[in-house]
């Protein structure tokens, strides 16, 4: 059973090792997230355990369903509640019809310094077992996490990710969901 575990992970790790990264002109300029996470703090907002500075979607669609979503993700933390909370990014998906990948993990201390974690080493793909409550049994429906070690209040979390759809539900129709809701402030 582990070695085929294993295997899985191998091949998993083959597939989005082709996975492309977010196209530069769609992310966030780091100097102006940094510069307005300034804005960010537990004063202005008392009842936030975390701001979302930055969020930038964008979905490349092809005319056959497939697609590709990016996630560029700068999250400034504000308490230690905030700081469990994104001590650990999850990427759900479902292997039935695509994939998934991690690109990025940084976090920028309160000096303004970043730092690269090496996600890779607690990078980790689980079954997504959150739908046993209501009979939904995919095994295919997948979670990858990672741990984010370090990270401190006060600072921010940057995450890039990757979502691919390679094979549409329907042939010839794109579909997929983007919640436009959080719970924490957003400041862009």
């Amino acid at each position: 059973m582990k070695l085929r575990h294993l295997l899985w992970l191998l091949a998993l790790a083959a597939r989005a090792g082709d996975m492309p990264d977010m196209p530069p002109a769609y992310r966030a300029d780091p100097a102006a997230v940094i510069a307005s996470s300034a804005a960010a703090t537990a004063a202005r907002f008392p009842d936030a355990d975390s701001v979302m500075v930055d969020d930038r979607l964008h979905t490349a669609y092809e005319p056959d369903g497939s697609d590709c979503t990016w996630d560029d993700e700068w999250v400034k933390v504000l308490t230690e509640k905030g700081r469990r909370a994104h001590a650990t990014l999850t990427v759900p998906f479902n292997a039935r019809y695509g994939d998934a990948a991690i690109l990025c993990v940084e976090i920028v201390g309160t000096n303004g310094q970043v730092r690269a974690i090496d996600f890779t080493r607690s990078l980790k793909t689980a079954t997504d077992n959150s739908g046993m409550s209501a009979n939904i049994v995919d095994p295919r429906q997948r979670r990858m996490s990672c741990a984010i070690p370090g990270l401190a209040v006060g600072e921010i979390r940057h995450v890039r990710y990757c979502r691919r759809t390679r094979k549409p539900r329907m042939k010839g129709t794109w579909a997929d969901c983007n919640l436009l809701e959080g719970t924490s402030p957003i400041l862009s």
